[in-house]
C-alpha cells in the first residue's frame, strides 16, 4: 500500500522552469513567456505536470457520500510510528524521503575525498539523513548517493537543469570559412596553402555562451565553448584546430595559415563531383554549477560540410 501511495504522490508536484536569455539571443530562442521590456530579459516558462484531481465518483469502499476521495499525505513516516503517519515535507533545511524515512539535505561541509563514506565512488554527494523523531543522539546519519534521493518535495536534479540550460543554448555547427572558396567556378591548386576558419563565429556556433535555468529553488548555470574543430579534408588527412582560425585576405598571397591550414598534394579530379568533401566537426566542452553540485558535458559535437575543388597547374614548354 505504501508503494502505491508513493507512486500516486510523485506526480503531484508542479512548478515552473525559467530559462534566462540575453537580449541578443531572445529572438532565436523559443517564444518568450515573459519579456521584460526594460532589460530585454527573456524567461521561458515550462509548466511541469500538475496535480491530478480526485475522481468525483470514487469506487465503492474508496470514499463516502459521493464526494471526492481524500488525497493521501505526500510525506509519510512508517519507520518510527506504528502506522504510516503524515509528516512535514520540508523541515530543518531538508526534504522528506519516503524511501529513507528521513529528511535529506546535502552535507555541508562535504567529507574529504577518500573518506570511507564514499565507498570508493567518485562524483555524487554525501547527504545528511535526519529523522522525524529523535531517539537519543543526533537523530541523523549520513550516506553517499550519485543522484539526489527522490522525495515528494525534493528539489530538481541539478544535472537535469544543466541539460535544460544546454538545450536553451540552441548550439549548432560552425559556418565554414575556407580558401579556396567552396563555390562554383572556384578552384585551388595542388601545393598551394588552404586556409580554414570559423566564419562569423557566434556564441551558439563557437562560444563562449552561458544560460541559467531555475526551478524549485535551485538555479543552475551552464557555460559552453568549442574546444577544437577537426577538419576532415577529404583526401584522407585531417587537421585539428584549437582556435577559430584566421580568415584569409588577399594580402597574405601564398603564405600558409598561422593556425589552421592544409596543403593538398593531389587534385580532386577523381572525387565525386570533382571536389573534395571538407567536413568540419566542432566539439564543445560544457561546465555547469548549481544546487551544490558541479559537472561537465563534453560529448556534444556538430559537423558542417563544404565542397572544394583542387586542380593542378601544368606548364607546357614549346620551342
Amino acid at each position: 500500500m505504501r508503494s502505491l501511495i508513493r507512486a500516486v504522490l510523485l506526480v503531484l508536484s508542479a512548478g515552473l522552469i525559467a530559462v534566462f536569455l540575453t537580449p541578443q539571443t531572445a529572438l532565436a530562442a523559443p517564444e518568450c513567456s515573459v519579456l521584460n521590456p526594460t532589460t530585454g530579459e527573456c524567461i521561458i516558462a515550462i509548466e511541469m505536470p500538475g496535480t491530478p484531481v480526485a475522481p468525483e465518483n470514487p469506487a465503492p469502499g474508496q470514499g463516502g457520500g459521493g464526494g471526492q476521495a481524500p488525497a493521501p499525505a505526500a510525506c509519510v513516516d512508517d519507520a518510527f510510528f506504528p502506522v504510516p503517519t503524515p509528516v512535514d515535507c520540508v523541515r530543518d533545511g531538508g526534504y522528506w524521503s519516503n524511501d529513507r524515512d528521513c529528511y535529506v539535505a546535502v552535507a555541508d561541509p562535504q567529507p574529504p575525498a577518500g573518506d570511507p563514506i564514499y565507498g570508493g565512488n567518485t562524483g555524487g554527494l554525501v547527504y545528511r539523513c535526519s529523522y522525524s523523531v529523535t531517539i537519543g543522539g543526533t537523530g541523523a546519519t549520513y550516506f553517499w548517493s550519485d543522484v539526489p534521493p527522490a522525495g515528494p518535495a525534493a528539489p530538481p536534479d541539478p544535472a537535469v537543469l544543466a541539460q535544460q540550460a544546454v538545450d536553451a543554448m540552441q548550439l549548432r555547427a560552425i559556418e565554414i570559412g575556407i580558401v579556396p572558396e567552396a563555390a562554383p567556378g572556384r578552384m585551388g591548386l595542388v601545393g598551394l596553402p588552404t586556409w580554414m576558419w570559423v566564419d562569423q563565429p557566434a556564441e551558439n556556433t563557437y562560444g563562449p555562451i552561458s544560460r541559467t535555468v531555475a526551478a524549485g529553488g535551485v538555479s543552475v548555470t551552464a557555460t559552453a565553448e568549442v574546444r577544437n574543430v577537426v577538419w576532415s579534408m577529404g583526401d584522407g588527412r585531417s587537421v585539428t584546430c584549437t582556435t577559430a582560425g584566421t580568415p584569409y585576405a588577399d594580402s597574405y598571397e601564398r603564405q600558409s595559415s598561422p593556425d589552421c591550414g592544409h596543403t593538398y598534394t593531389r587534385t580532386s579530379a577523381g572525387q565525386p563531383g570533382g571536389a573534395y568533401t571538407v567536413a568540419a566537426t566542432s566539439s564543445w566542452t560544457i561546465t555547469w554549477a548549481g544546487g551544490g553540485q558541479t559537472g561537465t558535458i563534453d560529448d556534444i559535437s556538430f559537423t558542417q560540410e563544404a565542397q572544394v575543388q583542387i586542380g593542378e597547374l601544368q606548364v607546357i614548354q614549346t620551342r
